[in-house]
């Protein structure tokens, strides 16, 4: 050992001790840092399926959230507050409805938020479609289309009438697609037409 601690103190040993050290110490840092991209890229791959999970699950939610108040329909026979007849309307009970909470006015005031949600995420811009995405939304995802004050509002009154809050939201549901068709200039009868199942 002390022979080897000579050899260090020599310059050629010298030399040779500091250019080992030198070596492992980027052997090192090339070591960590390999590991560290692959655990960085890993985790990169990871995120991305998370996300795409998070995705589905919520796509799940919003079809188990829409069938579960169908079934709540369903299950009172019927939707009061519209006709069965295509195009959907509402019946004068549902109008009556409408006028007791205001459902023009939560609209109105909402209005900015609804069109850029309609305009954002209907990619075809067909009546049926419009229909379609009119009637599931505020029924699964009220929050994109009202604020919180006007959800609690209809919540109360739902509850308040002993009816599922899904009647309610598929009213303002009709509201919003009549405007909304009004707007772009499509009469309420391309419905049916654009039915891919007449």
């Amino acid at each position: 050992m002390i022979d080897l601690l000579k050899d260090v103190q020599s310059p050629a040993g010298s030399f040779g001790f500091v250019f080992s050290f030198l070596a492992l110490a980027g052997w090192l840092i090339y070591y960590i840092t390999k590991k560290v991209t692959q655990i960085n890229s890993d985790h990169s791959v990871l995120t991305d399926n998370i996300s795409k999970t998070n995705a589905y699950i919520d796509e799940i939610r919003r079809d188990l959230s829409y069938l579960k108040g169908n079934i709540d329909i369903i299950t009172m026979k019927n939707n009061p507050l519209r006709k069965k007849k295509s195009p959907i309307s509402l019946t004068d009970k549902g109008l009556a409805i409408s006028q007791q909470i205001r459902a023009k006015e939560i609209i109105d005031r909402n209005w900015e938020r609804i069109y850029e949600n309609l305009e954002k995420n209907i990619c075809d811009k067909n009546a049926y479609d419009i229909q379609g995405y009119c009637l599931t939304t505020p029924s699964v995802n009220p929050e994109k289309f009202f604020g919180d004050d006007d959800i609690r509002n209809i919540k109360e009154f739902a509850f308040s009438q002993g009816n599922p809050l899904h009647i309610y939201m598929q009213m303002m549901g009709i509201i919003i697609r009549d405007r909304y068709l009004k707007m772009k200039g499509i009469d309420v009868n391309e419905i049916d037409r654009n039915d891919p199942n007449r």
